[in-house]
Order: structure tokens, then C-alpha cells, then sequence
């Protein structure tokens, strides 16, 4: 996924389904080896990827993690902050 982010940050979208997997904690469940630390910073840096690609596709991953649903308050404040420019 190091790719993927590292094509979104020259505004190369092809690998916007990878970023859009790093939005979904299900994703992480198949990397035993990650824990929630590394897990919750990977998922802030998609974010911060997903505001400068903007594609549809990851709105509801974001309305998600924007959500009271998801437990870690600063992926929903960043959530929060991105999900506004895509409403």
C-alpha cells in the first residue's frame, strides 16, 4: 500500500481501491502483525490521501470513520474535517 500512497501523493488515482482498503479496519484484521497504533496511523494517512484524490469511492468509508462508530477520536476528527468536502 506504500505504492499506492506514494502514486496518490504525485495524483496518480490507480491505486485508489488499495487506499480505499486502508479506510475499512476489517482490512487490517488479515495483518495479524499490525496492532491498533500502526492500524490508526494508516488509516490517517489515507484519509490525508483520500482529501487530495477525491474520488466517490471512498465517501463511505469516510461517512464511517466520521461516525460515532469509530472508536479512535482522532481518525473521527480527521474523518470529520475531510468527510465536509465531499458533502
Amino acid at each position: 500500500w506504500d505504492a499506492a500512497i506514494a502514486l496518490a501523493k504525485m495524483n496518480d488515482d490507480s491505486g485508489k481501491h488499495i487506499i480505499n482498503n486502508l479506510l475499512d479496519r476489517k482490512f487490517y484484521s488479515n495483518y495479524k502483525n499490525i496492532d491498533k497504533k500502526e492500524t490508526n496511523n494508516s488509516i490517517l494517512v489515507a484519509l490525508e490521501i483520500s482529501s487530495k484524490i477525491k474520488d466517490p469511492l471512498f465517501k463511505e468509508n469516510i461517512s464511517y470513520l466520521a461516525s460515532e462508530l469509530e472508536s479512535n477520536p482522532e481518525v473521527r476528527a480527521a474523518a470529520r474535517v475531510i468527510k465536509k468536502t465531499y458533502d
